[in-house]
Order: structure tokens, then sequence, then C-alpha cells
């Protein structure tokens, strides 16, 4: 029983002294949480890396995940320039500041990420012919809550590429997002087609914002690849377009125009404007008749001469 007791303890104590000795770089390990974060803020945080080892490091800081664009490192003695590694001496500690900046345009939401310290690569020993290198990477949780007022404005020119298209030819659709808001926008597009000869909905689709294109920005405006709709199978008539973007599941916006399908004659707008002949024969003649008031004048004025 008393060998199986020390073998027991002499186990634990081999592996104490290898992870003594492999984990020889630490950072503090209490996950950095930020809570109602504003856009355009900056929150500071405190790294404090340890190099328990015998000789001086040099350590390498970086972030990842969400937030990973938004910290910048730098030391306690000079916040005008950033730092991406610094060097450590034997048995010391040193203290970073991590200054997290909160982009002016990021939706409310949780983000998260991970502040890495890693030990650079080196040459630790040379046993029998052969190499060893030993890389130590310490990773430290990161929690930022973006909270406040989130203003959502959006408005989109939607521009067909006719408003008169031939059977079984598709409807091509053009979208301008102009950004009102204090946020980036990928709206989501959910779009129906309506016969309006029966108020029968005959096409239905969601279309996502493309993964590929950029966000749309507080007071900027962006144009995403037009969207094709397949008419296959409609029938020859007039069809209403109904146009619903959503921001978070919530529809933000409606817009509408109509369209036919096989059609001959005027192009319809997108309200479908109607010409009254009648107005604009009577604004005619109401201009030739002043017209004629004006040279006769001219030539009564010319007589008297």
């Amino acid at each position: 029983m008393k060998k199986i007791i020390f073998f027991t303890f002499l186990i634990i104590s081999l592996n104490f002294l290898i992870c003594q000795n492999v984990f020889a770089l630490g950072q503090m390990s209490e996950p950095i949480i930020i809570e109602n974060a504003l856009r355009g803020n900056e929150y500071q945080e405190l790294i404090i890396i340890v190099n328990n080892e015998k000789t001086y490091a040099v350590i390498d800081i970086s972030a990842e995940g969400a937030i990973a664009d938004w910290v910048k490192f730098y030391a306690p003695d000079n916040l005008q320039k950033t730092i991406n590694n610094i060097n450590i001496s034997a048995r010391e500690n040193k203290n970073i500041n991590a200054i997290f900046t909160i982009p002016e345009d990021m939706p409310n939401g949780k983000y998260t990420g991970l502040i890495s310290v890693t030990k650079k690569p080196e040459n630790m020993s040379n046993q029998e012919g052969s190499l060893v290198s030993i890389s130590q990477k310490i990773d430290r949780e990161v929690t930022i809550t973006i909270g406040g007022e989130e203003k959502i404005g959006l408005q989109v020119s939607v521009i067909p590429e006719s408003y008169d298209i031939a059977k079984n030819k598709p409807l091509n659709i053009r979208f301008i997002f102009d950004n009102l808001g204090n946020v980036s926008l990928r709206p989501q597009i959910d779009l129906k087609i309506k016969n309006l000869s029966n108020e029968q909905i005959v096409y239905n689709a969601i279309y996502p914002y493309p993964e590929s294109e950029m966000s749309v920005r507080p007071n900027a405006q962006y144009e995403i690849p037009a969207i094709s709709v397949p008419t296959n199978g409609l029938e020859k008539g007039k069809y209403l377009t109904e146009i619903e973007f959503l921001h978070n599941n919530q529809s933000i916006l409606l817009e509408d125009f109509k369209f036919n399908i096989g059609a001959t004659g005027f192009v319809l707008g997108i309200k479908d404007i109607k010409i009254n002949w009648y107005i604009i024969g009577g604004a005619i003649l109401i201009i030739l008749i002043a017209l004629a008031i004006v040279l006769n004048k001219k030539f009564k004025i010319k007589n008297s001469l």
C-alpha cells in the first residue's frame, strides 16, 4: 500500500514539475467582460504577462474573433504608440494596456474573442542530433456587449431593368441602399409578385444580403448585384411586385412597383402613371391661345408705328 501511495505521489510530482517547465508563460486568466458598451467609445483593460523562465523571452500579443479589429495594445508609459510584442526579463511580470474602440456602426449585440500572448519558438535543446522548438500560447476570453440607442433608417432605390417584359423572360431588379441610421445594415429582401387580375400571389422568395458584399455603412449608399427573378409560367398581364426589407428579422421598409408581361404600348412607371389626354390637349390649346394673343399685340404695335 505504501508503495502505491509513493508511486502516485511521484507521478503527481513529476507532472507538476513538467507543467512548471512547459507553462513558463502566463497571463491573467480572468475573462474580460465589457457590458453596455457604446458605439465610438474606448474601454481600457489591463493585461498582465508573466515569464516564469530563467531567461528573457519575446512575447507576441494578438487578438482573435469578432473583437480582433477593435483592440490595440500599448505599453503603460506610452499610449501613443501601439505594440504587438514585448521583451520580458526572467522571472518578471509586465503590464500591457489593451484599448478597445467600439466601431461607430456596430449593431447592438454580444461579441466575443480572445486576447492571446504567445512566446516565440526558440531552440530549447539539441539532444542526439534532434532540434526541439517549443512555442507557448495563453488565451484570455473577451466578451463585449454593445448597447445604447440603435437608429435604423433605410431608403432603397428599386430599379427594374424594364417594366414591360416578354413572356418567360426574367425580371431583373437593381437595389441601391441609402443608410440613414447609425449602424451598418445588411438588409434581407422578401419579394412577392401578385397577379393583379385575380389578386393571387404567384411568386414568393427571400433573398439574403450577399455574404461577399460589404455592409451598408451609416450615411453611405451601396448597390448590390442585381436580382434576377424568374417569371417562367406566368401568363400575360399586369403584376404587382411587393418588396419588404428586413433587419434582424424586423421589417424596416416596404416598396412596390407594377410591371407587364407580354404587353405592348406605353411602359408603366413605378406607380403605374396614367396619361390624361384631355388635360394635355387643354394645356396645348391654352398655350396656342396665349401665343396668338401675344402675336396679335405685336402686329398691332408694328402697324401703329
